[in-house]
């Protein structure tokens, strides 16, 4: 066993120092067909760095990095087509020029109690109408709620209200019999109401 560790350390460092006699390209391109394939340039400035090439590593970075930059500058920065985007456009409006600093308008709703009394006013009528529904719905159930939520003066006048609603209610159903009347539809005998 100490035999083969000892060739082995031996077979290392022969071949870091064929690596060292190699030229630097014969090096990266064989790091770059085998354990750097598909890498981006960090990792072979790192390789680069591992290998010794310090300066050459220091310089690929500078080089790409600045190519990345001017890139970024030419194709967002200088953007060739930036004049060609419209701006006269009804949608945009144009600020005048002036010496004067203009306060920021205020934005502050200022109907705020208009707001609250509307909102007000659409419960109170929902809930009014919301409870006449019922109550001519069904003015037994009606009845046992007021009567349950209410104090007995307010269940009296809705007693009062559902015994009102009811005696229109029922001259306007026999108000209807008495106006509706029997036409002939024609020949097959059958009759519709007008």
């Amino acid at each position: 066993l100490e035999e083969d560790s000892k060739e082995t350390s031996t077979v290392n460092s022969q071949l870091e120092r064929k690596d060292a006699r190699r030229p630097c390209v014969v090096q990266l391109t064989n790091w770059c067909n085998g354990p750097g394939k598909n890498m981006t340039f960090d990792f072979l400035v790192l390789r680069l760095k591992e290998i010794g090439l310090k300066k050459v590593a220091d310089t690929l970075s500078r080089k790409v990095l600045h190519e990345t930059s001017e890139q970024l500058h030419r194709y967002f920065l200088d953007d060739p087509f930036k004049e060609m985007i419209p701006t006269q456009s009804l949608m945009l409006e144009k600020p005048q020029p002036t010496d004067e600093l203009v306060p920021a308008p205020d934005l502050e709703d200022k109907d705020e109690k208009l707001f609250q009394a509307v909102v007000i006013l659409v419960t109170i009528c929902f809930t009014f109408c919301a409870c006449m529904g019922m109550c001519m719905g069904c003015p037994d159930l009606g009845r046992q709620v007021c009567k349950r939520v209410c104090p007995e003066m307010c269940s009296a006048c809705f007693d009062v209200a559902i015994d009102n609603c009811g005696r229109i209610t029922k001259g306007i159903h026999q108000s209807a019999h008495r106006h509706l009347f029997m036409a002939p539809r024609g020949q097959g005998g059958g009759a519709f109401m007008v």
